[in-house]
């Protein structure tokens, strides 16, 4: 069964270090088309060298009215490589945009030397479907060069520097110049703030919030005496000591979506909605659960335990295994597994990817409902043995 699960991780990290080494271009937008313009060619489209770049407008000036860029609140921080999202819209009404270039540069108190800090052009600014009725665009962050000069961050909570920090002056703030040519020629330049985030300390977070966690179980279970070759056997052990299947389940989802909802945070700055198809799938492993505890109509009462039998030890055989006695997997119980297996190395490459919890296809919801409503039943209708007996157990 370990070698499973080592499987199962490295199936898990496989699509993420692809997608990282840039096969393809990444994002919760990746399949939008780009932003088509009239006159320029498609690298004017979509690159932006510095010479190209927009000069910042004024720090106390904004942009015409009649022109409102306003950046999703989803993606006020984003990490490079990344898409910020932003709509364009008129207050009065529609606004035809023909061309938008989009620039980033680190930001800086002071006014002069802001404007001497050199912008960088996004690699790919592109159009998003949205039902909103204003015009949507995904532009990814360029590949920013570190801070210069900057502080120790203990220094920067006392010290002024030249440049701004958000998040505990831990995330450093870049500005986001955005150019509109609209279909009517008008041309209009508006800068706004995003703050740069960093996925090896998202990442970082992660892993001391899931030690914490670790530690905390792990001392909980020495405590309490239970039995188990190592923590996750002990968490998802029953009373009589055997794993089970249902509570290992809602194990990994819990870690799952609790996981990847402080790395999304930790990337976004921001409170972030969890999808509804992730607590659909939530819902069915805690329904699975409770039902499995449900005592069919003709299992008999457990007696008490007896004190002088040596104690049973979860097994990772216990999942697809449920009876020691006859050795046969049960395949409700296979199918089930699979399934979570297969959902859970999806959620997380998309997280990975995408840095936000994905929206949860209805196929896979009705997948998973499935194959939870066949290991309910099979735990009340338990196979029998060819030769008419009765099985040992279920």
């Amino acid at each position: 069964m370990r070698r499973i699960l080592l499987l199962f991780c490295l199936i898990v990290a496989s699509p993420s270090v692809w997608a990282a080494d840039g096969g393809a271009t990444t994002g919760p937008n990746a399949d939008s088309p780009p932003l088509q313009t009239g006159a320029g060619g498609l690298k004017d489209q979509i690159f932006a060298s510095p010479e190209t770049c927009p000069m910042r407008p004024p720090v106390a000036q904004g942009a015409p009215s009649s022109v409102l860029v306003e950046l999703d609140p989803d993606t006020l921080w984003r990490p490079r490589g990344s898409e910020v999202r932003f709509t364009i819209r008129n207050p009065s009404g529609t606004v035809g945009v023909s061309r938008v270039r989009v620039c980033f540069g680190w930001s800086s108190p002071d006014g002069e030397f802001r404007n001497k800090q050199a912008l960088i052009g996004s690699p790919q600014v592109r159009s998003v479907s949205t039902n909103s009725g204003a015009i949507e665009y995904g532009a990814v962050v360029p590949v920013l060069p570190r801070v210069p000069a900057s502080n120790w961050w203990p220094r920067r909570i006392f010290n002024s520097g030249a440049y701004i920090f958000t998040g505990a002056y831990t995330v450093p703030v870049s500005d986001m110049v955005v150019e509109v040519t609209t279909t009517a020629g008008q041309t209009v330049v508006s800068a706004t703030q995003v703050g740069v985030t960093d996925v090896f300390v998202a990442v970082a977070v992660v892993v001391v919030v899931g030690a914490l966690v670790w530690l905390t179980m792990d001392r909980i279970a020495r405590y309490r005496g239970v039995r188990g070759r190592n923590l996750l056997l002990r968490v998802i052990s029953t009373r009589d000591g055997y794993a089970s299947l249902s509570q290992f389940q809602i194990v990994l989802w819990t870690v799952v979506v609790g996981m990847s909802a402080i790395y999304v945070m930790t990337l976004s700055g921001n409170l972030i909605s969890i999808s509804d198809g992730t607590l659909i799938l939530l819902g069915i492993a805690s329904a699975a659960a409770l039902a499995a505890r449900i005592p069919s109509s003709g299992q008999q009462v457990s007696a008490p335990p007896d004190l002088t039998a040596v104690p049973v030890t979860p097994e990772w055989s216990d999942l697809v295994i449920p009876d020691r006695s006859t050795r046969e997997i049960d395949v409700t119980r296979l199918q089930m597994l699979a399934f979570t297996l297969i959902t859970a190395a999806f959620v997380l490459v998309k997280v990975i990817v995408d840095y936000e919890i994905p929206s949860i296809p209805a196929n896979f919801l009705v997948l998973m409902g499935i194959s939870n409503g066949v290991y309910v039943g099979g735990r009340r209708l338990p196979s029998q043995p060819k030769n008419g007996g009765t099985a040992a157990g279920a």
